[in-house]
């Protein structure tokens, strides 16, 4: 651990309140004496309550209500709480309250409060990667999304003054500093016992691990991480063009609420920062008479349950839990990437959007999927060293697909 990882942006927006409150001040607070510097963490609380509230006027109160419900019982708000410190969770309150800028059509606000969360945490970014690839999308459709790119600019215009806030104030030494501290935190030799991603997944055997279980990651499993990195990366970037292709039909809120998938895919965060599929409850809760969010929402909170049982049942032993929480949201990424993949086509379908997409049956994109995934990783897993079985499972499906489409295809 580097010790203190505050962005140089976030340091230049925290640093007054630090300095501005002596640490022995003490104030009233519900008829007790209560340190002020403390009094201050209740602007998280505030940050928070304005964006639920605003997520209320954009989506519905049933839709906060919902997005509420799951962020109060996740797992990963189990430390720090809420209050406990100050601007700790500023960033997520941005990237809810820019859900609700592109519900109302507001891009170019989404555009400056992503930037905002960008610059305090540096992984929001990654919640450009729906947009980005809707846009991508659009092109190869001949057909540009301008307010995409109205939001684009509102992303660079806020990361560029803030950036160069922080560089006037604190130098480039700074921030040079901390994209190389978290550059070394996303190795395999730093990983902790309290860090989720896909390459935990890959490494975790479940019910076929020898037992007894470890309670931590131990130096082998960080050396099988570590030569796994090929693979994980492979996956994880077929994994995003796939899924930002099916995101192609998507509206611009909910795009971007995907932007939680890359983060899981590509780098091994602390638990507690997983609160960020915040937004993947407020996309699923916004329209539940989709079954697509029927079954994303069950599953985002199934999770939660898993997480708590299993902190209560076998606690101390973090490596069951991050485990099979990171082969549960693999499991989530795929079915709502299928889902996505099939409702894109039939809308491509009832507008009559290219040859292929009007006649193909969703089988047969189902087959080309699976094949697809198959290759690269098998690829992957040739660069890596390690060669895997399932690749080979998944063509055989894939294969069975392709052939029925194929035969309702000729139906």
């Amino acid at each position: 651990d580097h010790g203190f990882n505050g962005t140089p942006v976030w340091t230049l927006i925290a640093r007054p309140f630090a300095e501005a409150i002596p640490a022995n001040q003490m104030g009233r607070f519900m008829g007790r004496d209560v340190p002020v510097i403390k009094l201050v963490g209740l602007l998280d609380v505030a940050l928070l309550a304005i964006a639920f509230a605003l997520v209320g006027w954009a989506y519905g109160s049933e839709t906060a209500l919902w997005a509420m419900l799951w962020l109060t019982l996740s797992y990963s708000l189990r430390w720090p709480t809420v209050s406990w410190v100050f601007l700790r969770y500023d960033w997520v309150a941005a990237l809810m309250l820019s859900m609700v800028a592109l519900k109302k059509k507001r891009p170019y606000i989404a555009g400056l409060l992503t930037a905002w969360s960008a610059t305090l945490r540096l992984f929001p970014a990654f919640w450009m990667w729906g947009p980005f690839a809707k846009g991508v999308a659009g092109l190869a459709r001949k057909h540009v999304h301008k307010h995409l790119l109205v939001m684009a600019l509102g992303f660079f215009v806020g990361v560029g003054v803030l950036e160069a806030g922080a560089i006037g104030r604190f130098g480039m030494d700074q921030v040079v500093v901390h994209i190389e501290n978290m550059s070394d935190h996303n190795k395999a030799e730093q990983l902790s016992s309290r860090r989720i991603g896909l390459a935990l997944g890959l490494a975790f055997a479940g019910p076929f691990e020898k037992q007894p279980l470890p309670t931590i990651i131990g130096p082998e499993r960080k050396k099988r991480i570590g030569e796994q990195k090929a693979l994980r990366y492979g996956l994880g970037i077929a994994m995003m063009v796939i899924m930002g292709w099916a995101l192609r039909r998507s509206d611009d809120d909910e795009a971007f609420g995907y932007g939680f998938i890359p983060i899981f895919l590509l780098t091994t965060m602390s638990y507690y920062y997983y609160i960020a599929r915040v937004t993947l409850a407020i996309l699923h809760a916004a329209d539940l008479s989709k079954v697509r969010n029927q079954v994303g929402l069950a599953m985002l909170l199934g999770m939660e349950l898993f997480c708590n049982w299993a902190e209560f049942t076998y606690k101390e032993h973090r490596l069951f839990l991050i485990g099979y929480l990171a082969w549960f949201i693999a499991a989530y990424a795929i079915v709502m990437c299928a889902f996505l993949l099939v409702d894109a086509h039939q809308q491509d379908r009832a507008d009559g959007d290219g040859q292929f997409l009007r006649s193909a049956p969703p089988e047969m994109l189902g087959g080309v999927l699976m094949v697809g995934i198959a290759v690269v990783w098998f690829l992957a897993g040739l660069v890596a060293g390690v060669v895997f079985v399932y690749p080979i499972v998944l063509v055989v499906l894939g294969i069975i697909a392709l052939v029925r489409g194929a035969t309702t295809r000729e139906a």
